[in-house]
């Protein structure tokens, strides 16, 4: 009977320390990455991946995302006598993750994106040449967001820090009204999103 008793107790110590130690290695998760992008431009900035420490891996694995970006484009012109002009600007996003994966923070993902972003056109002497009389600078802001930006991916990572990740996808563009010389008709609505970053996981 003592040592029925004996066991049980070792085995119930032992069950306790492993779930605490289970408990002790669940940890948050962030992410800093450099990443290089492209939708309505072509975009180069910091995307940050949060998530609150879960210890139940019988669910998927979901995560917040912001990224911060410079953007650049070039409006192009149908007209052989004027030239594109060039645009910069800035854009953010805030959007979720899901991981196909329940054990932990990579592989195979969707994600939903909110996005935003103003990008600002100038251009002196647009004419090839110049024509008498008609004004030949050109200057605008374009402004834009979207509510409907979903995305798939994939993330791997590199001796548990190093974090690589791959993504795709589309975004519906709402387009607030034009500043200056823009007209919104000279952007598209659907665009589409692809996207590569590597970052530090700790």
């Amino acid at each position: 009977m003592k040592k029925i008793l004996l066991s049980i107790f070792v085995l119930s110590a032992t069950f306790a320390s492993a779930q605490n130690n289970q408990t002790n290695n669940a940890k948050d998760l962030n992410v800093v990455s450099l990443e290089i992008s492209g939708d309505v431009g072509n975009n180069i900035g910091i995307a940050i991946e949060h998530a609150k420490a879960q210890e139940n891996n019988d669910q998927y694995k979901i995560s917040t995302v912001i990224r911060a970006y410079y953007v650049s484009t070039k409006l192009e012109s149908d007209n052989q006598s004027v030239k594109d002009v060039n645009g910069s600007g800035i854009g953010l996003e805030i959007g979720f993750r899901t991981y196909f994966n329940k054990e932990a923070y990579k592989g195979f993902y969707a994600g939903s994106n909110f996005t935003t972003g103003t990008i600002k056109f100038e251009e002196d002497n647009v004419y090839k040449e110049n024509i008498f009389g008609v004004q030949d600078n050109f200057s605008g802001k374009y402004k834009y967001l979207s509510f409907f930006a979903p995305e798939i991916g994939y993330k791997f990572l590199i001796a548990k820090s190093v974090a690589v990740n791959l993504h795709v996808g589309t975004s519906w563009i709402i387009e607030r009204k034009g500043e200056g010389d823009i007209d919104n008709q000279m952007f598209d609505n659907w665009v589409a999103r692809a996207g590569l970053s590597v970052g530090y996981t700790f």
